[in-house]
């Protein structure tokens, strides 16, 4: 069976090197345009040798042909999908991106040995999607930055 990993927010591929030496296939989920570019100019050898495959979208609980997307002005680690709070909406730019269900992306490229979830205030719905869609990674991980996450993980071990 083929080893996959799925980064899911993968910013500008920090963590790539290491999944490709630990996987057969690493599979790249990130809305941030600018960032998909740069990972891939700097991974176009394994792109071409089918060893990591980069896809430009919201990773989401539904497929929609474009949503709102805000890229941080100042630290493209804090893009998010929801829209910001009233008060930081200002530290962002409004951009539309395509929004893809994770269970269909993982049916589509193979069920993952381990998914790494870093969404920035949407890793609970993600979470939530691949719980209930009754995929079982042998490894996951993502922000607990609600009690959510940490609800799903006892749910579900």
């Amino acid at each position: 069976m083929k080893k996959i990993i799925y980064d899911l927010g993968a910013s500008s591929g920090e963590n790539i090197p290491y999944y490709l030496i630990k996987s057969d296939l690493v599979i790249v989920i990130e809305a941030n345009k600018i960032c998909c570019n740069i990972i891939k100019k700097k991974f176009w050898k394994e792109i071409k040798d089918k060893k990591l495959i980069v896809e430009n979208c919201i990773a989401s609980d539904e497929d929609m042909d474009i949503d709102d997307f805000y890229i941080h002005r100042t630290n493209y680690l804090l893009s998010q999908f929801p829209k910001p709070n009233y008060e930081m909406i200002n530290n962002f730019i409004r951009t539309m991106v395509v929004k893809k269900d994770i269970k269909n992306l993982i049916y589509k490229y193979g069920i993952p040995y381990y998914v790494k979830i870093d969404l920035e205030m949407y890793d609970d719905i993600v979470l939530k999607r691949i719980f209930n869609s009754n995929i079982k990674p042998v490894y996951i991980s993502a922000e607990a930055i609600n009690r959510d996450v940490i609800e799903l993980f006892i749910k579900n071990k």
